[in-house]
């Protein structure tokens, strides 16, 4: 049996994914916000968006687009 990419597996398991951030990444950016993985980047980091109360897009310093820890975030069911 062929091993799977483990790329392709965090893939399948949080692309595109809501997920809620259990960590403060900035001071805009705040534990509890709503978002979404939108690529992962290796085993261990992803880029993500995220969303106000509005589900208006989020920006801080120009970016829209977050680079995220495994164990900044967890997956809403």
């Amino acid at each position: 049996k062929k091993s799977a990419d483990p790329i392709k597996v965090l893939e399948k398991k949080y692309l595109y994914k809501e997920i809620e951030l259990i960590d403060n990444l900035n001071s805009t950016l705040k534990s509890g916000l709503k978002g979404a993985i939108i690529e992962v980047i290796d085993e261990h980091r992803f880029f993500a968006e995220f969303y106000d109360l509005n589900g208006h897009q989020m920006e801080y310093n120009g970016e829209f687009v977050f680079k995220i820890g495994m164990n900044q975030f967890k997956l809403k069911r």
